[in-house]
């Protein structure tokens, strides 16, 4: 077959082009793999301080109780108490964050990036998942994914 003019036969454009329509397809499909890896990995973070929120919730009152003391069990229980408060309130954000991101919700992206910033500070597993987080939701890819799905 002869070629057309510049040199490029309309079979090798093609080629070219659907060569090109696949790259793209696959980059946004490992962008959005890795969109849903953190927000799994958000999910089961949130879900192990809810669990940690019920455990001291539940585990103060039979130490206060052992102990014989009303004042003891009411001390024991009011600490028990507030524990299990201040994590379930830092567990919600984590759940609804990390099932936004899974779901590829642009919302989800302010709070997750908040939550990565503060996550920094919990040396060591907070600080990979802050830094990892904040990497992966920095990128041009992952912003213009999230903006296209809204």
């Amino acid at each position: 077959m002869a070629a057309r003019a510049g040199g490029v036969h309309p079979a090798q454009a093609l080629e070219r082009e659907f060569e090109a329509i696949l790259q793209r397809v696959s980059e946004r499909e490992d962008t959005a793999r890795r969109l849903r890896r953190v927000g799994s990995v958000w999910v089961a973070a949130g879900s192990l301080l809810l669990s940690a929120a019920l455990l001291v919730g539940l585990a103060a009152l039979p130490f206060g109780l052992v102990a014989g003391s009303r004042t003891a069990l009411a001390v024991l229980a009011g600490i028990g108490g507030f524990l299990a408060v201040g994590l379930a309130v830092l567990s919600a954000p984590a759940l609804l964050a990390g099932l936004g991101l899974r779901a590829g919700r642009a919302w989800a992206r302010p709070p997750a990036l908040g939550l990565a910033a503060l996550a920094l500070l919990w040396v060591p597993l907070g600080t990979l998942l802050g830094g990892w987080t904040l990497v992966v939701l920095c990128r041009e890819d992952v912003r213009a994914l999230l903006e296209e799905q809204g």
